[in-house]
């Protein structure tokens, strides 16, 4: 029976870092899709700053 609950314990910590993983590569990965996006839409971004203020 000892067995059993210890590996119920584990299983559940087991899940619990899975998710936090999962939400710290979710954030990684958004981030990195961020930059790369505004590096993309730099040019357009330049474009309106210069119309704005020109």
């Amino acid at each position: 029976m000892g067995k059993s609950s210890r590996y119920r314990y584990v299983s559940r910590r087991e899940k619990w870092n899975r998710t936090r993983r999962n939400v710290n590569l979710v954030l990684i990965f958004g981030s990195i899709w961020a930059v790369l996006w505004m590096i993309m839409k730099r040019h357009e971004i330049i474009g309106w700053l210069k119309t704005y203020t020109y």
